[in-house]
């Protein structure tokens, strides 16, 4: 077994999702400086306008119950997108700061089976991620 550890892959999808998303953004001396940014505020504005718009409108245009239990199911699902973009956004911050505390305590670790216990959270996490996404795409 390899002494080595490097929790950060435990987040390595997470990330993937959140620069997709605008969560971090290129160094200002870069030339995608600008781009990132009004990407960054169009994802930010679209969002947020885009869904509640077309739930009102479907809503309204429902002909039965069944079509309006169809539309609410689709904002239940844009209600936790949103609620989840907004934590996101206010814990940003402290997520920016987790590589380097995960450095350290990766290196806490001495002996094989703490290691060991290290990396089944790590491909834990990872399993995890994975049947969210793939439960999310299946809806």
């Amino acid at each position: 077994m390899s002494l080595i550890i490097n929790s950060w892959d435990a987040f390595k999808y997470h990330w993937r999702v959140w620069d997709l998303s605008g969560f971090r953004g290129p160094r200002r001396q870069s030339i995608w400086y600008i781009p990132h940014k009004l990407y960054m505020i169009v994802i930010t504005l679209l969002f947020p306008i885009y869904y509640p718009t077309c739930f009102t409108v479907e809503s309204l245009l429902a002909d039965n119950l069944n079509d309006f239990c169809e539309v609410i199911y689709i904002a239940m699902a844009d209600v936790t997108l949103n609620i989840k973009f907004l934590t996101l956004f206010i814990v940003r911050q402290q997520l920016l700061e987790l590589r380097p505390i995960l450095k350290r305590l990766d290196a806490r670790a001495k002996t094989e089976e703490e290691i060991g216990v290290l990396q089944d959270g790590i491909d834990s996490a990872k399993k995890c991620f994975l049947i969210i996404l793939r439960l999310f795409y299946s809806a």
